[in-house]
């Protein structure tokens, strides 16, 4: 897959994309360096959409390949690359894309979809004149960016018909959470979109989590932060974190899914509901 001949890839290929972009600009010069990660990216890409299966073996496959590739472009100082050009950040994305798009399949939601999307922030009025807002409602959606969400879509209709995408669960990525203010836009995003959806499950998925602010994260909108190195950088990537959010995740999407049993198994270990 020649780079040079392609104008964009869809768009749960977010990771692809960024590479994308970066090699068409020649990102500070980084040709070289990039060429060869868009050749290890293919193979990711390729490797992941081979995979189909939702058992343990398979989401093991997907969680060693994630870390082959996380190993390679991590050589690269991080000074080179700006946090803030999400390189970094939408290999997360595109990851949890691979790690769900076949188990929502197994789910039988045959009306969710999952990737990155614009969604539904609030509502306004813009009609040119008095007249045209007798004729035509002008109503208008404001979208705000997501990361990863899985969501359904639905439409309505107020003079103009307008389509709503209505988030089951977002998942905001960010390689290492250290600064405070990014976890503080967290908090006000979350607090934000569960006025709007509130029942939304809201996680953050994070390499480490190394901020020294003390902030009460339980009574917040943020339902967990995932940390996929646990304490340290210098730590791999471990599968068992990612075994925990895809269940976190099932929990809230699969009817499937015996809450009552496992209710009754959390009493009887911990002697609480939910763990």
């Amino acid at each position: 897959m020649n780079w040079q001949e392609i104008r964009r890839l869809d768009s749960e290929f977010v990771h692809g994309n960024n590479l994308l972009n970066k090699l068409k600009s020649n990102y500070r010069g980084k040709q070289v360096f990039l060429e060869k990660a868009w050749k290890e990216y293919v193979e990711w890409r390729e490797n992941n959409l081979a995979i189909t299966g939702t058992d343990k073996e398979s989401l093991t496959k997907k969680i060693k390949l994630f870390d082959q590739y996380k190993k390679y472009i991590d050589q690269i100082p991080s000074k080179e690359i700006s946090s803030q050009s999400q390189f970094h950040s939408t290999v997360i994305e595109e990851f949890l894309f691979y790690l769900f798009k076949d188990l929502i399949k197994s789910f039988n939601l045959n009306k969710t979809r999952i990737g990155g999307v614009k969604a539904y922030s609030n509502l306004y009025f813009s009609p040119s004149n008095l007249k045209n807002f007798q004729e035509k409602a002008f109503i208008k959606i404001s979208p705000q960016n997501r990361s990863f969400n899985i969501y359904k879509t639905f439409s309505t209709n107020f003079r103009n018909e307008l389509e709503f995408i209505e988030p089951q669960v977002i998942i905001k990525c960010q390689r290492y959470l250290i600064n405070p203010n990014i976890l503080k836009s967290y908090l006000r995003e979350a607090e934000n979109t569960k006025r709007r959806y509130p029942s939304v499950l809201f996680i953050v998925v994070t390499e480490t989590y190394e901020v020294k602010n003390d902030f009460n994260l339980q009574t917040s909108g943020i339902n967990q932060i995932f940390v996929l190195r646990k304490e340290r950088k210098s730590n791999p990537l471990y599968s068992d974190v990612i075994f925990n959010l895809i269940k976190f995740v099932e929990w809230k999407l699969n009817p499937a899914v015996s809450k009552a049993k496992e209710i009754y198994s959390n009493i009887k270990k911990y002697g609480m509901v939910y763990v």
